[in-house]
């Protein structure tokens, strides 16, 4: 009898430590979904930005600001800022801080749109830009994409991503960046206004590795030819950064 008030006592002692576990799971479910719906969320609002945009118009005969068609690379700041300014940002802005209590309004608004890697292109760790763009600008970064990946198919290569190395500036980064770079401008740029981007024209990723190939440049340089003859942007070739410096061009009815 003895032994059977232990086992009972014992069984009542092991019971009564035990912790429910359902509440546990469903306060689990419960994040899981939040953080699902916010995911879906995001990405609702940032395909409503870009669904709007204008891509079928000709752009050299109905650009916000005028334009003319050619396949050189050599289009200059004062054209860069004159489309900035139009199909932009209303102003830059004075500081890093400054742009960082606002970029969630703008982006909830559908001026601007956070850019990361896709399939088509990676984002550089930035120093000296955040990855904020305007809607058109993100579309124009899908088209050259595509297209690029088809030439690439056109020369039996296989897919490789392009790499962007800077994007929205505040005026607080212009300043730091003019003191190391020498194609920096003290008088402006149009990167203030997210229209503007570079494109490194040397480097190329794929599979988790980065590659230096002529062949594949080469490729980049006619795609970016052919589009620039369609008007779809202003471009210019920075040799001593190695990056295509490129402004979008927007239709008058987008």
């Amino acid at each position: 009898m003895a032994k059977r008030s232990v086992k009972k006592k014992a069984t009542r002692s092991k019971k009564g430590t035990e912790k429910p576990i359902l509440p546990y799971i469903l306060i689990g479910l419960a994040i899981t979904v939040t953080i699902i719906v916010a995911i879906e969320i995001d990405a609702y609002l940032q395909k409503g930005a870009l669904r709007d945009v204008v891509t079928t118009c000709n752009f050299c005969e109905s650009s916000t600001v005028p334009m003319k068609s050619k396949d050189t690379f050599r289009d200059y700041n004062p054209l860069h800022l004159e489309h900035a300014q139009a199909n932009g940002l209303d102003k830059p802005f004075a500081t890093n801080a400054e742009f960082e209590n606002q970029v969630d309004s703008l982006v909830k608004a559908g001026r601007l749109v956070e850019v990361s890697d896709s399939k088509y292109y990676i984002v550089r760790d930035l120093t000296h830009s955040y990855a904020y763009l305007t809607p058109e600008a993100v579309v124009l970064l899908e088209d050259i994409g595509i297209r690029f990946q088809a030439k690439l198919k056109e020369h039996d290569l296989p897919k490789y991503r392009f790499e962007i190395s800077s994007l929205l500036r505040t005026e607080e980064m212009q300043r730091i960046l003019t003191k190391v770079n020498r194609n920096a401008t003290p008088n402006g740029t149009a990167h203030y206004y997210g229209t503007t981007f570079d494109i490194a024209f040397h480097k190329y990723e794929r599979n988790g590795d980065r590659f230096e190939d002529s062949e594949i440049e080469e490729i980049m340089k006619q795609t970016l030819r052919e589009m620039r003859q369609e008007c779809r942007f202003l471009i210019v070739k920075e040799s001593r950064n190695k990056c295509f410096h490129m402004t979008v061009v927007k239709c008058k009815n987008n």
